[in-house]
């Protein structure tokens, strides 16, 4: 029994191997091979591509590194100067703020030697008229020189905000260089990684144009198999 039922397996077994098709692997042609060389000059091209751009960008950033440092540079040095206006401005309004409390003495009849000098002045003069008009001209005076103290203390604040206005814009130009700094530390990395990527490509071009030239030195055509 166990005979016949054995045999009755191997009669089946043969009987389906005649009608079972074999497992057929699709054979790479010389065409397949082309192929995957246009697939590599793409990739290469691409790479080149990148790593251009990223280049660029690198040059470009280096420009606007060099622009902020300049306006830096030219930022402090206006600081300077306007420090020194603020300064010397600062001198004038003492100067003049005595020379207005001066004024106002001789103008009060303080009992000052100063004040014999503007009743000399006042009041020597040949007619009413005349007093009212030298008491208008040392008024005037008065008005002019407090006139300069205000248009001195105002160069002072617009100088000051000044000062501030450029250091802030310093600040913010220091921290773009900063940044720029940063973002072409990262580019160069981009850029290594890349030409890392190119080589490996790259020798595997080499090894694939190699190929080709010999499947048809040996006469292969496109839809010939190669493998």
């Amino acid at each position: 029994m166990k005979r016949s039922i054995t045999l009755f397996l191997v009669i089946s077994i043969f009987f389906l191997s005649l009608f079972t098709p074999g497992i057929k692997v699709n054979a790479k042609t010389l065409k397949d091979y082309k192929k995957e060389v246009a697939k590599l000059e793409a990739e290469k091209n691409e790479n080149n591509r990148l790593s251009a751009e990223a280049e660029a960008k690198i040059d470009r950033m280096q420009n606007a590194i060099i622009e902020a440092e300049n306006t830096i540079a030219n930022n402090e040095k206006k600081v300077e100067e306007s420090k020194l206006l603020v300064s010397e401005s600062q001198e004038s309004i003492k100067v003049k703020t005595e020379e207005l409390k001066d004024i106002i003495n001789i103008y009060q009849y303080s009992a000052s030697s100063s004040s014999e000098v503007y009743i000399d002045y006042v009041f020597s003069s040949s007619s009413i008229s005349q007093m009212m008009e030298r008491q208008a001209i040392v008024e005037q005076i008065m008005d002019y020189t407090q006139n300069e103290l205000d248009s001195l203390e105002q160069l002072i604040v617009e100088n000051e905000q000044l000062q501030t206005d450029l250091a802030d814009n310093n600040t913010t130009l220091s921290n773009s260089i900063t940044n720029y700094e940063k973002q072409q530390e990262e580019l160069h990395h981009y850029i290594d990684e890349l030409g890392s990527i190119g080589l490996n490509v790259e020798e595997q071009l080499k090894a694939q144009k190699n190929l080709v030239k010999m499947f048809e030195a040996a006469g292969c055509k496109d839809n010939d198999s190669v493998d």
